[in-house]
C-alpha cells in the first residue's frame, strides 16, 4: 500500500514538474503586448466579480453567485467583444430558463428534478453544437431545475436580474477601466502576425541554407498570432470585418507559400555554402522578411526581385527541372501574395500612397 502511495506521488510529482517547466517556457515566450492582454482581463475580471459581489450585497439581492459568474465571464479581451457577447448571454440565459422552467412543470411529480436536468442538459448541449454562444444557459437551466415547480417562476426572475445587473457592470468595467476597441486589438495582432511570419521566413530559411534554427517554435509563434488577428477580426465589431479577414487570410496564405518553398529549395542540392545562388536566396529572404516589417509598422515597402536561381528551366536531369518549376511558381505566388497583401492593407487605410507593388521601381 505504502509502495503504491510512494508511486503514486512520485507520478505526480514528475507531472508537475513538466507542468511547470512548460509553463516556465511558455512565459519566456509571451511578448510585452500579450502580457499586457492578460494583465488586463485579470484586472477587469477581478474588479468586475468584486464589484458585482458588493451591489448584490448592498441590495439584499438573492443569487450572488450568478451575478458574480455573469460579470466575470462577459468581460471580453476587448471592450466591443464585451458589449458583443452581452446579447449572447442574456438570449442564452433566456432559452436556459425557459428549458428550466418547462422541464419542472411537464415532468411527473417525484422525478422532476433528475428529469428535468437530463432533458435540460440534453437540450442545451445539443443546441450549443451549432450555437455554442447558448451554452451559458446551462447556468440558468441547472439553476431552475434543482428548485420545486413553485418556485420555479421566483428562481428565474432572481436568476434574471442577477445576470442583467452582472452583465450591465461588466460592460461597465470593460469600457472603463483599462478599455481596448476590437479596431486597436485587430491590427496589433495583425502587425504581430506580421512581424512573427517575418521571424520565421528568418528561421525557415536559415535552416535550408545550412543555419541552426528552431523553425518549428518560429511557425508557432506566427500560428498563435495570426489565430489572435483573426480572433479579433471575426469578433463582429469592426467597421470592415470581411476586409479584415481577407487580410488575416492573406498572411495565412503567405506563410503556407513560403513553407512549400522551403521544401522546394530542400531539392536544390546545390544550394550548399560555395554555389553562387546562396546569395540570392538571402537576397530574396531579406527582401521578404523587409517587406513584412514595413507592412507590420504599416511603411512603404520596397519591392521584391525575383530570385536569380529560379531562372529559365533547361532540359536536362528531371528531377531538378521539375524542382525549378516549381520554385518558380511558389515565388511566383509570394509576390503575388505581397502585392495583394499590401493593396489591402492599403484600402483600410493602413498604406495610403505610400505603398509600391511588388516588382515597381521605388521612386
Amino acid at each position: 500500500m505504502f509502495r503504491g502511495t510512494r508511486i503514486g506521488l512520485r507520478a505526480l510529482a514528475y507531472m508537475l514538474r513538466r507542468q511547470i517547466a512548460r509553463l516556465k517556457t511558455r512565459l519566456s515566450e509571451l511578448s510585452r503586448a500579450d502580457l499586457r492582454d492578460a494583465a488586463r482581463l485579470a484586472l477587469q475580471s477581478a474588479v468586475a466579480g468584486a464589484g458585482a459581489y458588493l451591489i448584490m450585497q448592498s441590495f439584499g439581492l438573492p443569487e450572488v453567485y450568478v451575478c458574480i459568474l455573469s460579470a466575470v465571464l462577459i468581460v471580453q479581451p476587448s471592450a466591443d467583444g464585451t458589449i458583443g457577447a452581452a446579447w449572447e448571454r442574456l438570449s442564452a440565459s433566456f432559452v436556459g430558463s425557459v428549458i428550466g422552467i418547462l422541464g419542472l412543470v411537464i415532468l411527473p411529480y417525484g422525478y422532476g428534478t433528475v428529469a428535468a436536468l437530463l432533458v435540460s442538459m440534453a437540450l442545451l448541449n445539443g443546441i450549443s453544437s451549432f450555437r455554442e454562444d447558448w451554452r451559458y444557459g446551462v447556468v440558468a437551466a441547472v439553476a431552475i431545475s434543482l428548485g420545486s415547480e413553485e418556485e420555479a417562476m421566483r428562481t428565474a426572475l432572481d436568476r434574471g436580474i442577477a445576470i442583467l445587473v452582472g452583465i450591465v457592470f461588466g460592460i461597465a468595467v470593460a469600457l472603463v477601466l483599462w478599455p481596448e476597441t476590437a479596431q486597436k486589438r485587430y491590427r496589433r495582432h495583425r502587425a504581430s502576425a506580421l512581424k512573427h511570419l517575418a521571424s520565421y521566413v528568418d528561421a525557415t530559411f536559415d535552416g535550408v541554407v545550412g543555419k541552426t534554427a528552431e523553425t518549428r517554435r518560429a511557425r508557432e509563434r506566427f500560428l498563435e498570432s495570426l489565430d489572435n488577428a483573426r480572433d479579433a477580426a471575426e469578433s463582429g465589431r469592426l467597421r470592415n470585418g470581411a476586409g479584415a479577414l481577407e487580410i488575416v487570410d492573406l498572411i495565412d496564405r503567405l506563410g503556407n507559400h513560403v513553407r512549400f518553398l522551403t521544401f522546394a529549395l530542400e531539392g536544390e542540392e546545390e544550394l550548399d555554402e560555395e554555389h553562387e545562388g546562396r546569395g540570392s536566396v538571402e537576397r530574396f529572404q531579406r527582401q521578404i522578411v523587409d517587406y513584412l516589417g514595413a507592412l507590420s509598422r504599416d511603411e512603404r515597402a520596397e519591392p521584391v526581385e525575383t530570385p536569380d536561381w529560379t531562372g529559365p528551366v533547361e532540359d536536362g536531369d528531371p528531377g531538378t527541372d521539375d524542382t525549378r518549376r516549381v520554385l518558380q511558381v511558389t515565388v511566383a505566388e509570394i509576390c503575388t501574395t505581397l502585392d495583394a497583401l499590401s493593396d489591402a492593407i492599403a484600402e483600410r487605410g493602413g498604406l495610403g500612397e505610400l505603398r509600391i507593388p511588388v516588382g515597381a521601381a521605388p521612386d
